[in-house]
């Protein structure tokens, strides 16, 4: 049987993850917000970060910069949602190649 961190690594590769990109990265959110039946606002305000911090036009910057996330804010959203890391992959579109 595999350690669940390597089963989520495998799943990673099989995706191809240098080609995980920042619109993946906030469809995972999106997704788990849903799988939640929450707003990604509420999500936002359970975890303890700013309710606006996951608004879609938060998501890039000044000059089309795009915005990714801390580690730290990640997890914060991550042990709000009862969401293990291996889940949290599972929210990731799958790759179309």
């Amino acid at each position: 049987m595999q350690h669940k961190y390597l089963r989520t690594y495998n799943r990673f590769y099989k995706m191809g993850a240098n080609m995980i990109d920042n619109t993946m990265f906030w469809s995972a959110i999106d997704n788990l917000a849903a799988a939640h039946r929450i707003s990604c606002s509420h999500m936002a305000r359970i975890s303890g970060i700013d309710a606006t911090a996951l608004n879609k036009s938060k998501r890039t910057g000044t000059g089309g910069r795009r915005y990714w996330m801390s580690v730290g804010t990640l997890v914060k959203i991550l042990d709000a949602t009862h969401t293990e890391w291996a889940e949290f992959a599972k929210y990731f579109p799958q790759n179309s190649k």
